[in-house]
């Protein structure tokens, strides 16, 4: 049924509801609605992204109000990141019906680490935008 371009969509034992055409993508991530993922922001990343570069700075960084300056900071940066991806969707047209996978890894390269966001159009299966930020606050 779903081969022929029959499958309209509807409940499948073991994965509930579904699409027409289901999409695979690459990752870890998770699917959001529109609403859903203006609500999330998770901060799982930053997390995992402070606890691996934390033993290369606590040499350096040795007072406790000044890692938490940093963690602030870093807080920031990433809200300001998920904004960023927010009004683009919203400027390509994507509004609260749209359906989202957004992915995400830590990428090191040397001694150097940021966090990569792709977000895919889950109905379409197609990427959509993908946006990057450093141990810096730096985002791309």
């Amino acid at each position: 049924m779903v081969y022929n371009g029959t499958w309209e969509g509807g409940y499948v034992d073991g994965w509930g509801y579904t699409f027409p055409d289901v999409y695979i993508f690459p990752g870890d991530g998770d699917y959001y609605t529109f609403p859903d993922y203006i609500r999330s922001e998770s901060m799982d990343n930053l997390e995992y992204l402070m606890e691996s570069v934390l033993d290369k700075i606590i040499d350096v960084i040795k007072y406790t109000g000044v890692l938490s300056d940093y963690w602030d900071y870093m807080e920031n940066a990433m809200d300001r990141m998920h904004r960023d991806i927010q009004a683009t969707l919203l400027q390509m047209g994507y509004d609260s019906s749209a359906l989202f996978y957004i992915d995400n890894e830590v990428i090191k390269s040397g001694n150097s680490y940021r966090i990569k966001f792709n977000v895919y159009d889950a109905k379409k299966g197609n990427w959509i935008l993908s946006r990057e930020i450093t141990v810096f606050g730096n985002i791309y």
